[in-house]
């Protein structure tokens, strides 16, 4: 049995769609994993760059062999076509555009 690594952080989905650059400021700063919860169910796991590195070096896996690494690149592949012509926007930007929508829609309905 894995023991669960003592540094880690769990939040919700929403929480983690509002909050991202905070989210990614913890991750980044004190290298604790951060688990997104739907429903209470775990769902997703952010980790920092030396801990995915650390990982697949246990793993004894390079890009070249690693099933998980060619689902990832195919998945990158598929969000890109998916996206087409439009720019990738910045997190900060993302996560501005989903406040002033979420904003919107709760002054609507505060009419």
């Amino acid at each position: 049995m894995t023991a669960i690594r003592s540094r880690e952080k769990r939040v919700s989905a929403t929480d983690a769609r509002v909050h991202f650059g905070e989210v990614l400021r913890t991750l980044a700063e004190t290298g604790t994993d951060v688990i997104v919860e739907r429903s209470g169910n775990p769902v997703a796991v952010m980790l920092s760059f030396d801990e995915f590195k650390r990982l697949k070096h246990k793993a004894g896996e390079d890009e070249s062999q690693s099933s998980w690494w060619h689902a990832m690149v195919e998945n990158a592949k598929r969000f890109r076509d998916a996206r087409g012509d439009r720019p990738i926007v910045d997190a900060t930007g993302l996560i501005r555009e989903m406040r002033e929508e979420r904003d919107a829609e709760l002054f609507d309905r505060m009419r």
